[in-house]
């Protein structure tokens, strides 16, 4: 038997379920602590549900890491550290190989999840001569390393032991992270940041990006920002800092108007609309990427089966696009992420259906 603490979208909770129903059929919810952060308890051992979850790459899962220690804690730093330390004893820490503490905490406490990253993090690298890693403003790129899993519950806190590929995402709250730059344009900044981080895109010097949906401009200032330039499509205006970017150009229009023929490294879309149309708004696009070019958009996930609404948009995508990966990261609520990579020379798409896009949020 075994237990994990795994993340999903609140909204998502049941089809991440079916997700583990078929690693192992047993498997149960024991606990729900809210935010999407759920106890599974499973009959496999650690080991066969990790490989499992590793190999099929589930899409709505955002996190996980093993349980191997837990207990009560009594609110009091000092008390409570002496408690994590006995925990971490049970843990199998290999020497010479480089770590991190991860804490998450539910409900307020006395203290923050820094601290406790900290002073455990010490206390290892003094105990067990291994290198730590303190710096979370920057997500590790190092998937290989040690990560130390913690969650506090009110007085249960809930430790293991895995790495960045076995947890599906390089640290279990990018949100914490993430939130502490500004907001120059909107939020959704934060959820292209994580998807590149998590996909490891770094744009080459005078790179193109296409941003279909564009306005406000949170994607189109990020990707500027890192010095690409910028076509952003969308009848609305921009705000902000994007307005006037010199790496971004602004097109006042609909996208299934532009007949552009740029050749682009990059594609984007973050359209708030059926998700059907808005795989049908790439086509119009698609063209003009790159063999090879990558193509991230948030697919939106109304009431209905989701996990059908994703495989909807990957067959239309499919004449044009390989798709890599999809996620659901944590900046996403109702919604998933995908990862595509341009296949070789199409046709041109003739015409367009009308597209019915929702208002922005």
């Amino acid at each position: 038997m075994s237990q994990f603490i795994i993340t999903t979208s609140p909204t998502l909770r049941n089809t991440m379920l079916n997700e583990l129903n078929a690693i192992d059929a047993s498997c149960r919810c024991e606990k729900e602590f809210g935010y999407g952060i759920f106890l599974v308890s499973f009959a496999a051992d650690q080991a066969a549900v990790t490989a499992e979850i590793v190999r099929e790459r589930h899409t709505f899962i955002k996190h996980v890491h093993p349980v191997q220690a837990e207990g009560r804690l009594r609110n009091q730093l000092s008390g409570d550290l002496e408690m994590l330390k006995g925990g971490i004893g049970k843990l199998r820490l290999e020497a010479g190989r480089p770590f991190s503490v991860q804490v998450r905490t539910v409900e307020n406490i006395t203290y923050t999840a820094k601290d406790l990253e900290v002073l455990l993090g010490r206390h290892i690298e003094q105990t067990y001569s291994i290198d730590a890693y303190f710096d979370d403003y920057d997500i590790p790129d190092d998937i290989g390393q040690q990560i130390i899993g913690l969650l506090i519950f009110r007085d249960a806190f809930f430790m293991g032991l895995g790495s960045a590929a076995e947890s599906l995402h390089p640290v279990s709250d990018p949100c914490r992270i993430f939130s502490r730059g500004p907001v120059h344009v909107s939020r959704a900044e934060f959820k292209l940041r994580e998807a590149l981080k998590i996909i490891g895109y770094r744009p080459a010097p005078a790179s193109l990006a296409i941003d279909i949906g564009a306005a406000p401009g949170g994607w189109s200032f990020v990707l500027a920002e890192r010095g690409m330039t910028v076509i952003a499509i969308d009848p609305a205006d921009l705000d902000g800092p994007a307005a006037d970017h010199p790496n971004i150009r602004h097109l006042k229009m609909k996208v299934e108007h532009y007949t552009g023929s740029e050749p682009a490294d990059l594609v984007v879309n973050d359209m708030n609309m059926d998700p059907t149309d808005s795989a049908a708004a790439v086509l119009t696009v698609g063209r003009d990427l790159k063999p090879g070019g990558l193509l991230v958009m948030t697919i939106k996930l109304p009431d209905g089966t989701y996990q059908k609404q994703v495989a909807d948009v990957i067959e239309i995508l499919s004449p044009q696009f390989e798709c890599i990966d999809v996620r659901c990261l944590f900046y996403n609520r109702r919604e998933v992420t995908a990862f595509f990579r341009r296949v070789g020379n199409v046709p041109k798409v003739v015409g367009h259906r009308t597209i019915r896009q929702r208002p922005q949020r």
